[in-house]
């Protein structure tokens, strides 16, 4: 009979032994549970996306850390077309093509505000200020893009142009219907429409290298031997006759 009861004694030491561990384990569970329903986050956060305004901000500022760059500047429009080389670094701009009949090349140096001129074959050449230039255009893709800054636009999605992501941006400027194409990676303008009166004329700016390196030394030299005269010079020394 003591045995009985001994035996009964520690069993029922062990049940509340058991109970116990059971009842530390729920309550660690429980707490675990509490403490991740508590970090999780109660609600979805709500990503903003940049407007117009800022993505094209933002192509600018892209674009005026170019400093150098060389293309194939195309114009067509009008009935005619045509095509120039072009080399830019910093303040000087190399334009070497065919207008109007003869292959003439333009160098400009705006830190000077000047701009030399002469026709291949000849070893002489006319040296200007800037204020007298009257010939093709030299807006550069840079150029076109700073022009956004007082400009209207709509932004009608992503295009691939000469092998570079650009940005479709639409205006009015001057009455005219302007869209450009502009680089996602560089901010410069890779393509150009305008259309007025019923006419159609496009830009682009092809086999484009930007980069350091990217215009050879010597580019904006005269060749050797080459004789200049300086429009400028004559033109003041007849004045203070």
């Amino acid at each position: 009979m003591r045995l009985t009861r001994r035996y009964l004694a520690l069993l029922l030491v062990l049940l509340l032994l058991c109970v116990g561990a059971l009842s530390g384990c729920g309550g660690k569970e429980e707490s675990a549970a509490q403490n991740e329903a508590t970090s999780a986050p109660t609600e979805t956060e709500t990503q903003t996306l940049p407007d117009d305004n800022e993505i094209v901000s933002g192509l600018i500022g892209k674009g005026q850390l170019v400093k150098e760059m060389t293309y194939d500047y195309v114009i067509v429009g009008g009935g005619a077309s045509s095509e120039s080389k072009v080399w830019l670094k910093d303040q000087k701009m190399k334009m070497e093509g065919t207008f109007n009949g003869p292959k003439m090349t333009f160098i400009f140096d705006k830190s000077k505000k000047e701009f030399t001129t002469y026709i291949s074959g000849q070893n002489s050449a006319m040296r200007m200020t800037l204020s007298e230039y009257n010939g093709p255009d030299i807006t550069t893709p840079v150029d076109y893009v700073s022009g956004l800054v007082e400009s209207k636009y709509t932004i009608g999605g992503t295009e691939t142009v000469n092998g570079m992501e650009c940005k479709v941006l639409t205006f009015t400027s001057e009455g005219s219907t302007v869209k450009e194409w502009i680089s996602t990676e560089y901010g410069i303008v890779v393509k150009a429409q305008y259309e007025a009166g019923g006419e159609m004329t496009t830009m682009e700016f092809k086999n484009l290298q930007i980069g350091t390196g990217a215009v050879p030394a010597g580019t904006f030299d005269l060749p050797s031997g080459m004789e200049v005269v300086d429009i400028n010079g004559m033109m003041n020394l007849d004045s203070n006759k």
